[in-house]
């Protein structure tokens, strides 16, 4: 969508991507008990930084120690972002200042504290082999993104404390989720379709705008606690 005069506000100012789909390119893996993972390319299905920017002096280290099938997963990925069930979390963006994009890794423990509330645990992690400069540059971006004070990690912060608090309300549980919304997500059951042709492991989509991770976390979730209480009835 283009904006004009008669957009709003944000997009003429430039705060709107200019193509909303541009982190959904790529495949949502989803793997047995609920692991899985995002691996977002782009539009022309190669990364925007070839090796997620890391310096070029690392790029041997890369050929050398990955198959030839890892390393071209890793020159085509712009970001890595998954789980592993049931709390530990990560993401392998490209974040910086001045124009200049880092590669770093945020691992992230979540500790539920009850029904409403969660305490997360964050770590940044850089490979000792880059270069002191670059390690230093990727921590700014960090900080200035997913960080704790980060401006996505306060924009996202926000977004969890709304889901919660209107998760119980009337509304929520009287009306039913339009997924064709006006960013065309695309999310809901009978719109993504599991990509065929995807060699394994796992089930993956061809796309990262959708939400068979999430899921599936809540139907394995389920299935724990429904088997959990199945042998509990039957040794009454």
């Amino acid at each position: 969508m283009s904006c004009s005069n008669n957009t709003p506000l944000y997009c003429r100012n430039g705060y709107k991507p200019e193509d909303p789909l541009y982190a959904g390119y790529g495949h949502q893996v989803v793997m047995k008990n609920a692991h899985g993972i995002n691996v977002i390319t782009s539009k022309t299905g190669r990364s925007r930084a070839e090796y997620q920017g890391m310096p070029k002096e690392m790029w041997p280290m890369f050929e050398r120690n990955l198959t030839p099938e890892q390393a071209d997963i890793l020159e085509r990925v712009t970001v890595f972002v998954g789980g592993v069930y049931p709390n530990l979390s990560f993401v392998s963006p490209i974040h910086g200042t001045e124009g200049h994009l880092h590669n770093y890794l945020n691992f992230r423990v979540w500790r539920p504290l009850g029904p409403d509330k969660v305490e997360v645990w964050c770590w940044f992690m850089i490979d000792k082999a880059a270069p002191e400069e670059y390690k230093a540059d990727a921590y700014r971006g960090y900080l200035g993104s997913f960080g704790p004070t980060g401006t996505l990690e306060q924009d996202d912060t926000e977004t969890w404390a709304r889901i919660v608090e209107v998760s119980g309300a009337t509304m929520m549980r009287d009306k039913e989720l339009n997924y064709n919304n006006l960013s065309n997500y695309l999310m809901g059951f009978s719109h993504v379709k599991q990509d065929e042709s995807f060699p394994g492991p796992g089930t993956a989509y061809p796309t990262t705008y959708c939400d068979a991770l999430a899921r599936r976390m809540h139907e394995h979730w389920l299935d724990l606690l429904t088997a959990e209480a199945s042998v509990k009835e039957e040794t009454k």
